[in-house]
């Protein structure tokens, strides 16, 4: 926190600085959080090795509860398309509506390993046609991705 000693830090002192990452950074709430809690992960293992006191910090600011937004059939259906027109992010196109199609996270579709997929149990639907698309992008990687086409 500016030149400040890390054993001479005060609640105010966070304070100050969530006001700072707050007003004059414009983060959000949550972002603000966050940044306060990295700054408590150090503090806390610095109090653990014995180097300062422990520090006592203010409480969180109340972040607003927000609802969780789907793609409606009809949005997909235009951002697929939009992506087909996209010549040159075909590959893009087809992992994003295997995201979409799955209901993955992306580290989970880039864990997928071809033992996790049935691809004869898989209809050969948009989706089916789309793993398949998928696990052929990556099969020149290394493990977990080389695959026997």
């Amino acid at each position: 926190i500016g030149n400040l000693q890390v054993n001479k830090i005060t609640k105010q002192h966070i304070k100050k600085l969530m006001d700072y990452h707050r007003f004059t950074r414009k983060n959000s709430k949550q972002v603000t959080n966050t940044k306060v809690g990295y700054l408590k992960t150090v503090l806390d293992e610095m109090v653990e090795d014995g180097f300062i006191k422990d520090v006592s910090f203010p409480r969180r600011l109340k972040e607003k509860k927000q609802k969780v937004h789907y793609l409606t059939a009809d949005m997909e259906r235009e951002l697929l398309s939009w992506l087909n027109c996209m010549q040159r992010n075909r590959e893009a196109k087809d992992i994003i509506e295997c995201l979409i199609d799955l209901g993955c996270r992306v580290n989970e579709l880039l864990n997928l390993e071809k033992r996790f997929v049935k691809l004869s149990s898989v209809p050969q639907t948009t989706l089916g046609l789309n793993i398949t698309v998928f696990l052929k992008l990556f099969k020149d990687f290394t493990s977990p991705w080389y695959f026997d086409f």
